[in-house]
């Protein structure tokens, strides 16, 4: 049996993020997709598509995908549960680390689509802003 549950939730930087978590029971697998609030421009694909490859060899857990036809991006991860219940605590972990992962990540976003700049260069500004150095 399948359980999903919808909703959003604003960042700090008015940036708008759909969640979408759906349950498996038959496999005790939840799995959590973050949407990320704007559109990646048709122009602009090819170079997120490149960060996005930088970035996911860094993420610790998840991975960020881009839909090319629609410009949508998602941060993606699942959770086996073995024979634990699912908590309160187990979904606050995973919306924290999608937070994280995609608040590293839209920096860079912002970069590429605002400012023209290359997917490596993109990455340098994101570490930075995130790790402030």
């Amino acid at each position: 049996e399948e359980n999903s549950v919808f909703f959003t939730l604003s960042a700090r930087n008015n940036d708008e993020y759909e969640f979408e978590f759906v349950s498996y029971e038959n496999n005790n697998q939840i799995y959590l997709q973050l949407k990320f609030g704007k559109i990646i421009p048709e122009d602009k694909r090819q170079i997120v598509a490149e960060y996005i490859e930088i970035i996911n060899k860094r993420l610790p857990i998840g991975a960020l995908k881009m839909n090319f036809n629609t410009g949508d991006v998602y941060y993606k991860m699942s959770n086996i549960l073995n024979d634990q219940l699912l908590t309160n605590k187990i979904i606050d972990k995973m919306i924290i680390e999608a937070f994280i992962s995609m608040g590293i990540s839209s920096p860079g976003f912002t970069a590429i689509c605002n400012e023209g700049k290359s997917a490596k260069d993109a990455y340098k500004i994101a570490r930075s802003k995130f790790f402030m150095n």
